[in-house]
């Protein structure tokens, strides 16, 4: 076993994006211009997809959004291990509702 981080590059992102919509029966688009992984469908569900082996923060601008603008949102985390990357739903309010204590353990790591 090793400890070799595995990136979770455009490729697996794209990939990503496509099973979600393929699950989902949506087609996704960016909310925001700078955040390739800050989506919503048709319908105004949003979707933030987080990847990779070990996972890194949610930008603080992406919470900020979702306190104002949106209650619906679904937080799908993509593990990779690999080759594979299984993909994990979640409801991003649970996530919202400990913000500060989320962001503060992503800064320190």
């Amino acid at each position: 076993m090793t400890n070799k981080k595995i990136k979770f590059d455009n490729l697996d992102r794209s990939r990503s994006i496509s099973e979600i919509e393929k699950i989902f029966g949506v087609k996704l688009n960016k909310i925001l211009d700078n955040r390739k992984a800050y989506l919503s469908d048709e319908i105004g569900n949003h979707y933030i997809i987080v990847g990779g082996q070990w996972f890194h923060g949610i930008a603080e601008q992406i919470f900020e959004n979702e306190e104002i603008n949106h209650n619906n949102s679904i937080l799908i985390l993509a593990k990779k291990d690999d080759h594979i990357v299984e993909l994990y739903k979640g409801d991003f309010k649970l996530l919202l509702k400990s913000k500060r204590v989320f962001i503060e353990l992503c800064k320190r790591s």
